[in-house]
């Protein structure tokens, strides 16, 4: 169920984002429509914690996108980098 509000808030834009999502964004060039366009075409959306998810999906330009986020009372993107492989350096 958790799963379901966490896609609907990012793909209607109702989300936060930390400073850390933030500074990652502009290290990235991600934009907000980025981030929604990776969850309206989300490819999974895996809880990895208790509450916390990790989707993937294409951004506007069909590059793959990886969105961490918090689910509690909204939905707090923690931060977001290019594809599962990127991981590391997040």
């Amino acid at each position: 169920m958790a799963e379901i509000k966490v896609i609907a808030a990012l793909v209607s834009g109702r989300f936060d984002l930390s400073r850390h999502a933030l500074e990652r964004m502009q290290e990235r060039g991600v934009r907000r429509a980025d981030l929604m366009h990776a969850a309206w075409n989300y490819t999974y959306c895996d809880e990895i914690e208790t509450n916390k998810f990790e989707v993937g999906g294409p951004d506007e330009s069909g590059d793959e996108l990886v969105i961490i986020a918090v689910y509690d009372s909204g939905v707090l993107v923690v931060t977001v980098f290019g594809g599962r492989n990127e991981k590391e350096g997040a």
